[in-house]
């Protein structure tokens, strides 16, 4: 898989310059702020980590290695809070 896979057991409202994440088994919601939306929203197309960071710059005008750090950094956060998993899980219980 080229993203980071996000689990079924998580759902997403999108709103107005922020999304809601709600993780069903922990019952716990968690806010993403309009930079986190969009992050959140190239992983539902599954767009990988290069691509992701391509789109950051383009869309906020900021350089390659502050948009690497910003996804980086949220997707530390998001897979502490079970919320997406490492491509590579996946990959390790298929074999």
């Amino acid at each position: 898989m080229n993203g980071t896979p996000i689990p079924d057991d998580v759902l997403v409202a999108h709103l107005d310059g922020e999304a809601v994440l709600l993780h069903m088994d922990s019952k716990r919601y968690f806010r993403l702020n309009e930079t986190g939306q969009r992050i959140w929203q190239h992983l539902e197309h599954g767009l990988d980590r290069d691509a992701i960071v391509s789109a950051l710059v383009e869309e906020y005008d900021v350089d390659p290695a502050t948009a690497a750090a910003a996804l980086d950094g949220l997707i530390e956060e998001l897979e502490r809070h079970a919320l997406v998993e490492r491509p590579d899980q996946g990959a390790a219980d298929s074999d």
